[in-house]
């Protein structure tokens, strides 16, 4: 089960919809308000240590924990500071995903980064946590404003295990709710603006491509780095002598071709000179399969 950390003491309210305090009888129905110290001009330390861990995506993951806030505070006493999905029930990944309109692939990526010892603004717990028993103001009751689109997901009543980090996202539980469609769908969002050919489908082909580069460690690590990089290369976007454009047909073909950009060859030189220009042509321009794979067309 997913706990917004420091619940009580953080975003609490008394029965007068002000900060709880020791004593106080806390509102019994759900919140509709949501308290959120105010910093300013300067950033907290855990805003910080939040933005470190997740780099140009921390405003994304800062906003999926508003919505996270909210979907905690939308609940009767008993229950505040969960996030729980319709049927009150510990909120999986893809539940969340389907409550707030959200692609998995962010929902992963927030929920690593939130649960990161660093951070811990989120924590998961297999067990059930105690929370505070305050007496209540009212009757307590069902939170209003729930969708009422219930759906069935095989893995609803399955928790997941924690997550450790950013850079283990080959844990289990984040493999079993990723899929192709989410990386095509980061690939079009990054690489639309800079002039790189988007992904109109996800064929067959296509897909046995990516299942053979997700059981690639390296690749299952690293796939939102490879695709970050490659919209930030002036070569990938056809910057190079001969005007090439890094396709994603390019990138999954073989286990060599995205290494070749994790490991800097098409990254943009401190003197504005294009990575991999020559006078000559390059043999990095060709696409070219690995062992026992074909070139996709």
């Amino acid at each position: 089960m997913y706990l917004i950390s420091g619940w009580d003491k953080r975003y609490e309210v008394s029965s007068k919809g002000r900060e709880a305090r020791e004593g106080n009888v806390l509102r019994a129905g759900a919140l509709t308000f949501i308290r959120l110290r105010v910093h300013g001009h300067e950033q907290g330390l855990g805003y910080r240590k939040m933005q470190l861990l997740a780099k140009e995506r921390s405003m994304e993951v800062f906003g999926i924990f508003c919505k996270f806030l909210e979907l905690a505070g939308n609940q009767p006493r008993e229950n505040r500071g969960q996030l729980l999905n319709e049927k009150d029930e510990p909120a999986t990944a893809k539940d969340l995903a389907f409550i707030l309109s959200v692609p998995i692939e962010q929902i992963n990526h927030a929920l690593e980064v939130l649960t990161d010892k660093s951070v811990r603004w989120l924590h998961n717990t297999e067990t059930t946590t105690q929370l505070n028993t305050t007496q209540h103001n009212s009757t307590q009751h069902k939170a209003p404003g729930i969708s009422g689109n219930f759906r069935e997901f095989p893995g609803n009543k399955t928790q997941l295990p924690a997550h450790k980090g950013v850079k283990d996202n080959t844990e289990a539980a984040v493999l079993s709710e990723l899929t192709p469609s989410d990386i095509f769908t980061y690939w079009n969002s990054v690489c639309k603006k800079d002039g790189i050919k988007a992904v109109l489908d996800m064929s067959d082909n296509r897909r046995r491509h990516l299942k053979a580069r997700l059981a690639e460690p390296q690749f299952a690590n690293s796939w939102r780095e490879i695709i970050d990089r490659v919209a930030a290369s002036k070569f990938c976007q056809g910057g190079g002598p001969h005007g090439w454009i890094t396709t994603f047909d390019w990138i999954i073909a073989n286990n060599n071709n995205y290494l070749k950009v994790l490991e800097g060859n098409y990254g943009n030189r401190k003197n504005n000179k294009v990575a991999g220009t020559t006078d000559r042509h390059r043999d990095d321009e060709i696409p070219y399969a690995g062992e026992g794979e074909s070139i996709i067309v």
